[in-house]
């Protein structure tokens, strides 16, 4: 017997269950779903222009999106699903994986039927790297999102903190991929009322460890900050190391030493005060969702500033500013 309510308590947004819940129906509409309907249209695929288009073959045949599950290193998966004959055998084989796998499928098809429809509607088709980059961040963002749930349950809400009238607050952080070496970093500086005055986020071509990617997190957040007149600033961060690197001389001798002094120097030149505080992790959401951005998303060693709260971080804000007592 097929369980629904397993659908409902995936860890996954309510979108992408509702996606989920039309798919094991078979009710999106595809090609051949419309013409079984009685609709006259063209029935080919509009993602490779070669077969029908029906939910295995979107899904799992196309020769566009076989290229994905490959660059997810997910071909093994796809293999498996591929062989299902209806939706309700396909999830039942997909809740048969691990949670972590699980939630890279599911978001892989919910990304993909949204990048089939906007080429459906004559919009440009993203390249298979740049929609495995989005299925890595959303991916990435979602089980933060639940990570930051469960702790919530278990110890108690605690939010993003306001700060005096006459300083501003920036929140900073580093995102490193070990497999590549690669990374990215995120920020968001916000006033006394939580309110967000800009955000950004870049991409590390390189870096070496975890705590560097922090380090430059730090770095360029700053040099961004002090371009836009910021004269005192309490910056934070949930990353224990960077505070002690950034108040003491006690890790200038390591080998992000140099970058550390250079960190420390540009403050004293820049700012007229600078309080360098740590904060817990699920107080850093923004930032840390910007820093996932800035690795996955914004294309190598590029940079995004943001005058205005960017959609997929607007519920983070919003549920930190609603923290604030005015």
């Amino acid at each position: 017997m097929f369980r629904w309510d397993k659908i409902r308590g995936m860890e996954i947004p309510n979108k992408v269950k509702m996606f989920v819940w039309h798919l094991v129906h078979n009710s999106l509409a595809v090609c051949r779903n419309l013409a079984r309907r009685g609709m006259k249209v063209d029935t080919l695929c509009p993602m490779c222009q070669r077969l029908d288009e029906d939910p295995g073959h979107l899904f799992f045949k196309c020769k566009a999106v076989k290229e994905c599950w490959r660059n997810l290193n997910l071909e093994e998966y796809r293999l498996i699903l591929s062989t299902c004959r209806s939706g309700r055998e396909m999830m039942q084989k997909i809740w048969s994986f691990s949670m972590h796998v699980q939630v890279q499928i599911v978001v892989l098809l919910w990304k993909w039927w949204s990048v089939r429809n906007k080429v459906n509607e004559g919009e440009r088709k993203l390249t298979d790297l740049e929609i495995c980059s989005l299925v890595t961040f959303y991916v990435s963002e979602f089980e933060t999102e639940q990570r930051t749930i469960k702790i919530q349950q278990q110890i108690g809400q605690r939010r993003w903190e306001p700060h005096p009238e006459n300083m501003y607050k920036i929140n900073i952080d580093g995102a490193f991929k070990a497999a590549t070496c690669q990374g990215g970093w995120g920020f968001v500086a916000r006033n006394s009322m939580g309110e967000f005055l800009e955000g950004g986020c870049g991409n590390l071509r390189r870096a070496a460890s975890s705590f560097q990617a922090e380090a430059l997190a730090a770095l360029h957040s700053l040099e961004r900050i002090a371009q836009l007149g910021m004269p005192r600033i309490i910056l934070e961060t949930d990353a224990t190391e960077l505070v002690r690197g950034l108040t003491t001389t006690e890790l200038d001798q390591s080998v992000d030493g140099c970058l550390l002094k250079q960190i420390r120097d540009f403050i004293c030149s820049s700012f007229g005060y600078c309080s360098i505080q740590h904060c817990p992790r699920n107080c850093n959401r923004v930032a840390d969702c910007l820093a996932m951005y800035g690795a996955s998303v914004v294309s190598s060693g590029s940079t995004e500033f943001l005058s205005q709260v960017p959609t997929f971080v607007s519920n983070l804000v919003y549920e930190d500013q609603a923290g604030v007592v005015v």
